[in-house]
C-alpha cells in the first residue's frame, strides 16, 4: 500500500510541481450577489509558511493590506472560511494542524488559540453549511476529523470517521444532508449522510468509482432544468467527472469531459465550471447544461500564468483569481456574461513562494 501511494502522490508531484493535490478553496464565492460589502482576499503560500492578504477592489483588483501576511503552521495546504466570514481555518500538512484566526476590520487574519491537531498528513478542509462543523481530511490514516465550531471561531475536536484511501477533499451538497470525499488511493468518491450532530453514515454503496486518479477538488451545483450533480476532477486521465445526486443523496452516473494536462484547481461560478490546468498553463472553461452534464465555452481556454493551480470567484461573480505555483502570483481575471474569462489589465499580484490554495470573502458593511 505504502508503495502505490508514493507512485501516485508521485504523479501529483509532477502535475503541480509540488506533493500533494490542490482543491478549490470554499469562498464567498459561490454565494449570492449582495449589494454593500468590502472584499478581502487571502493566498496560501506554500513554500513560505504564510498567508498573503489583500483588500480586493471594486474594479476586481487585489492590494496588499498594510500588514501583507500572516503566519501559518508547516506546509499550509488548504484554508475554508466559516459562515459568518469572520474566522479563518487553515490546515498545516507537515504538522498535522489547522491554525485558527479571526478576521479584523482590516480584513487582516488574527491567530486565536493554539493551533489544533488533526490526523497524520491532513489534506483537506470543509464546513458544513450551517456553520457548525468543520473536518479535515487525514490522508495518511484515512480518516476525517470532526469539529465544532463555537461562537466566537474555536475549535473542539468532536470523532473521526473512517473513509477511503488517501482521502483529499470533501464537498458538501447546498442543504448539508449529504457529503462526498474524494480519495486518491483508491480512486473513489465515498457518499454519506450527515446527521445533525455533523457524524457521518456511509450510504450502500459506500463509494463510487472515478475514472482514474482524482486531483482532489470536487464541487456540487443544480442545473437550469432542476437535477444536481457532483463534478470531480482527475489528474490521471485529464477530465472532469460529471454525477447525479440521487433525491435520497447517493451518486450516479460518472460521464467525463477532457481538461488540460493535469487538472488542480476548480470552482463553480452559476452555471460555468472553472478548472486549472498546471501543466499546460491554461483554465478550461465550461458551461453546465439543463441536464448537468458539461459542454466547452465558445472560448474553451484561457492562459494561465506558468503552472495554475487553486481558482475561485468573488461574491459578486464579476472576477475569478488563480495561483500561480511557479512565478508566486495571483492571476486576475473579469468574468463577461457569457461566462468567458478575460485578464485584467495588470493581471497578476505578487503572492509569497509557492502559492496554492485562495479564498476571498466578503464583509457586509
Amino acid at each position: 500500500m505504502k508503495t502505490m501511494l508514493a507512485v501516485l502522490m508521485l504523479v501529483l508531484l509532477l502535475c503541480s510541481g509540488c506533493a500533494g493535490a490542490r482543491g478549490s478553496a470554499a469562498s464567498g464565492g459561490g454565494d449570492s450577489p449582495v449589494t454593500s460589502f468590502s472584499q478581502f482576499a487571502y493566498v496560501l503560500n506554500q513554500a513560505a509558511d504564510t498567508v498573503s492578504q489583500y483588500s480586493v477592489g471594486a474594479d476586481g483588483q487585489l492590494t496588499a493590506l498594510a500588514i501583507p501576511t500572516a503566519t501559518t503552521g508547516s506546509m499550509p495546504v488548504a484554508l475554508v472560511t466559516d459562515a459568518s466570514r469572520t474566522h479563518v481555518y487553515v490546515l498545516n500538512r507537515m504538522d498535522d494542524t489547522i491554525s485558527q484566526y479571526s478576521v479584523r476590520s482590516d480584513g487582516g487574519l488574527a491567530m486565536i488559540n493554539a493551533p489544533i491537531a488533526t490526523g497524520a498528513n491532513p489534506q483537506g478542509l470543509a464546513i458544513s453549511p450551517n456553520g457548525a462543523f468543520l473536518y479535515s481530511m487525514n490522508s495518511q490514516d484515512d480518516t476525517i476529523s470532526r469539529y465544532s465550531i463555537a461562537l466566537d471561531g474555536t475549535l473542539s475536536f468532536v470523532a473521526t470517521t473512517l473513509v477511503g484511501s488517501y482521502p483529499l477533499n470533501m464537498r458538501f451538497n447546498s442543504t448539508g444532508q449529504f457529503a462526498y470525499v474524494v480519495s486518491l488511493g483508491d480512486s473513489s468518491v465515498s457518499q454519506f449522510s450527515v446527521a445533525s450532530d455533523g457524524s457521518l453514515s456511509a450510504f450502500v454503496p459506500a463509494t463510487v468509482a472515478l475514472s482514474d486518479l482524482p486531483a482532489g477538488p470536487l464541487d456540487t451545483a443544480q442545473a437550469s432544468g432542476g437535477g444536481k450533480f457532483a463534478y470531480v476532477l482527475n489528474c490521471g486521465d485529464n477530465t472532469v467527472q460529471t454525477f447525479e445526486i440521487a433525491t435520497g443523496g447517493t451518486l450516479s452516473g460518472g460521464a467525463t469531459i477532457p481538461t488540460g494536462a493535469c487538472p488542480m484547481g476548480m470552482v463553480i461560478s452559476a452555471s460555468t465550471v472553472y478548472v486549472t490546468n498546471a501543466q499546460d498553463a491554461t483554465i478550461s472553461m465550461y458551461g453546465i447544461q439543463a441536464d448537468g452534464s458539461l459542454s466547452a465555452l465558445a472560448q474553451p481556454t484561457i492562459s494561465a500564468g506558468l503552472s495554475p493551480e487553486g481558482i475561485t470567484v468573488d461574491a459578486s461573480g464579476k472576477f475569478a483569481y488563480a495561483t500561480d505555483y511557479s512565478s508566486s502570483a495571483v492571476l486576475q481575471y473579469s468574468i463577461g456574461v457569457d461566462g468567458q474569462l478575460i485578464a485584467l489589465g495588470g493581471a497578476t499580484v505578487s503572492t509569497g513562494a509557492g502559492p496554492s490554495s485562495l479564498l476571498v470573502i466578503s464583509v457586509g458593511r
